[in-house]
């Protein structure tokens, strides 16, 4: 591990138009050899882009704001406190349905995580 202590002008800050990504630990920021750290903030009325994580389980915990979150079929409402875990391989996403941000946490079963966002395959006709 390069880094002990990552100090908060050091977290990778991705910016995207339905709200950004900070990355607070992982392998590439050369302070986690296990798993990946961040938070997800998504501007109100907006969506990150659906999505799967090929290589690793994500844990989502709402911090402030009230999500409707995707897990394949499913959805669920969620507000601070709640949490998901979603295993790899699963279709999921987030939409903020309050006027104000919300805000995640973000944690992966690995310091290297895969994100996929190929549209998903349409259901197979019986």
């Amino acid at each position: 591990m390069d880094k002990i202590v990552l100090k908060s002008g050091e977290v990778t800050i991705e910016e995207f138009p339905w709200g950004r990504l900070e990355w607070n630990a992982s392998g590439a920021l050369g302070n986690s050899q296990a798993v990946t750290l961040g938070r997800c903030i998504l501007k109100p009325g907006c969506g990150n882009t659906p999505h799967i994580h090929p290589n690793c389980c994500e844990i989502l915990r709402v911090e402030k704001g009230r999500i409707l979150h995707t897990y394949d079929d499913q959805r669920f409402e969620m507000g601070p406190s709640d949490t998901i875990a979603v295993p790899s391989g699963v279709y999921h996403g987030a939409i903020n349905l309050g006027e104000d941000e919300a805000v995640l946490t973000i944690v992966f079963d690995t310091a290297d995580r895969k994100t996929d966002f190929s549209p998903r395959p349409a259901a197979a006709e019986e």
